[in-house]
């Protein structure tokens, strides 16, 4: 800290001077902490001044603009060089700082600021809604605490750490999650993680039950050939990545069968169990469909 021509203390400061015998000017003066710049709510806090050279010092602490006295949680020791706070609260953050006197000069500190953090509790995480259509709607998250300062929150889907980027949005200083025309890949569990550099804690997980499908439809023939004979047995199935699972109608020609499900047996097939077999499927909370429909023939 550079030595002031002008005192850095205030005329009711050098006030304070105590005796009138030194001759050996202030030198280089430091203010150490023993304490992290981040603090809990109700630790204690240690500043000591020191000087690297002269004699008959008088020591005043300031935090901000107010002289600090040594009353109830503020401690003055070792000659008033050493100041400790105990039981920090909001009000303790300050900037410090420390001025030296002698009858010669005198000087003062840089100064020191603390973030006065209070431990966090209770998570919560909440969805918007948890019901959701895939390509359709909007899913939002949002994570808040009952306790805590200085908050920093970090997304969890299952293992991995969600970042903004595309149709993944963070607002609200993080603390809401927001996934654009979400699709059936962002079920979660999705949990947050919220820190502030003295404690953390995780929110108990949320699932997103998204509705989707159905796609990426396929019918199989058991057994697979070309052409089938008179009398052959034929098994059609058809399946598609659908949630909830869809509904399966068959067609044969363009003409609905009264029958439905995943299966159709065909026993001792004959000619006129040839055409174009289509399955349709409809999820019914999606509004979606899908079909297949291979051909296939008897001789």
């Amino acid at each position: 800290t550079d030595r002031h021509t002008t005192p850095p203390c205030s005329l009711a400061e050098q006030k304070r001077q105590i005796g009138r015998k030194c001759t050996i000017c202030l030198d280089t003066m430091t203010l150490v902490t023993n304490t992290f710049s981040t603090m809990s709510f109700n630790s204690s806090a240690e500043l000591t001044c020191s000087v690297s050279s002269g004699s008959s010092f008088s020591y005043l602490w300031m935090n901000g603009s107010s002289e600090v006295s040594a009353t109830g949680r503020l401690q003055l020791t070792d000659g008033g060089s050493t100041l400790t706070v105990v039981n920090v609260t909001r009000y303790d953050q300050g900037p410090f700082r420390c001025c030296v006197f002698n009858p010669v000069s005198n000087s003062s500190s840089d100064s020191v600021n603390f973030t006065i953090s209070l431990p966090i509790s209770n998570v919560t995480l909440w969805a918007k809604e948890t019901n959701l259509v895939e390509y359709n709607d909007t899913a939002v998250l949002m994570c808040s605490v009952s306790n805590g300062s200085s908050l920093s929150f970090e997304w969890l889907d299952g293992n991995s750490t969600v970042t903004a980027g595309g149709q993944v949005l963070l607002s609200n200083g993080n603390a809401t999650l927001t996934i654009l025309n979400v699709t059936h890949h962002y079920q979660g569990p999705f949990r947050c993680k919220v820190s502030n550099g003295i404690s953390h804690e995780i929110s108990a997980p949320v699932h997103l039950n998204i509705s989707y499908g159905p796609s990426n439809t396929t019918m199989m023939i058991t057994p697979m050939k070309d052409t089938y004979k008179t009398g052959s047995k034929i098994t059609l199935s058809c399946s598609a990545e659908s949630s909830p699972p869809a509904m399966i109608k068959w067609i044969v020609d363009g003409v609905y069968l009264n029958q439905s499900g995943p299966q159709l047996q065909l026993e001792n097939v004959t000619q006129g169990n040839s055409g174009h077999y289509t399955c349709v499927l409809h999820n019914t909370v999606t509004s979606r469909f899908s079909s297949a429909s291979p051909d296939w023939f008897l001789e």
